[in-house]
């Protein structure tokens, strides 16, 4: 998962979110599953600076919107990282887990 920021720049018609810092609205954005970006203005106060983007937005106004930084999100699964929630893929990746008489785990395959 990856974050591409885009100063100056914002999407219109974005979700408003009550998330007042950065990585807040990110985590908005990554369990909104059909959200794909955010528009983040951090000179705002609190609780007015998060807007998420999806299919349901209109335009981007690249480079026109002074204090707002657009930031893509990029769901594509990286190879070898183990991802809990946030993550669109076209497979399923089964894994066996054992423990051992200690009970610590081992992944198997």
């Amino acid at each position: 998962m990856q974050w591409t920021p885009h100063q100056n720049t914002n999407v219109y018609d974005g979700i408003y979110d009550v998330a007042s810092t950065l990585e807040d609205c990110q985590a908005a954005c990554v369990n909104n599953l059909g959200c794909n970006g955010i528009d983040y203005v951090a000179g705002n106060r609190p609780q007015s600076r998060c807007w998420l983007s999806g299919t349901w937005s209109g335009s981007r106004n690249n480079g026109t919107a002074p204090g707002v930084t657009h930031y893509d999100y990029d769901r594509t699964c990286q190879p070898g990282m183990l991802y809990v929630m946030g993550c669109a893929t076209a497979s399923i990746v089964y894994i066996e887990i054992m423990l051992d008489l200690s009970g610590a785990m081992h992944i198997v395959g």
